[in-house]
C-alpha cells in the first residue's frame, strides 16, 4: 500500500514523502524541497524491513523517475 504525505518542516519547506510496503520491506521515498518545475530537488530512498524498521543491508536497488499527470496514478504493471 503506498501514501503520500506532504511534510513541514521544521524551517517551513515543504517535503514530498511515500511509503510503500509490502511482503516485510518498506520503502519510503522523500523529495526536498517538495518538487516545482525548473527547480532542483533532491530524492532520497530510504529500504526497511516493515518488523522494527531496521535497514535491509546488501541490496543494490534502482529507481528511475517519470513524469506523469497527478490525476493519472500509477499502476502495479507500470512500475515492473
Amino acid at each position: 500500500m503506498g501514501a503520500l504525505l506532504l511534510a513541514s518542516t521544521q524551517f517551513g519547506v515543504v517535503r514530498a514523502q511515500q511509503v510503500f510496503s509490502e511482503q516485510g520491506v518498506s520503502i519510503e521515498f522523500s523529495a526536498l524541497p517538495k518538487p516545482i518545475a525548473g527547480e532542483e530537488t533532491t530524492v532520497q530512498f530510504k529500504i526497511t524491513g516493515t518488523s522494527g524498521g531496521v535497514p535491509l543491508s546488501n541490496l543494490r536497488p534502482v529507481a528511475w523517475l517519470d513524469q506523469r499527470e497527478p490525476s493519472q496514478p500509477s499502476t502495479l504493471s507500470q512500475c515492473k
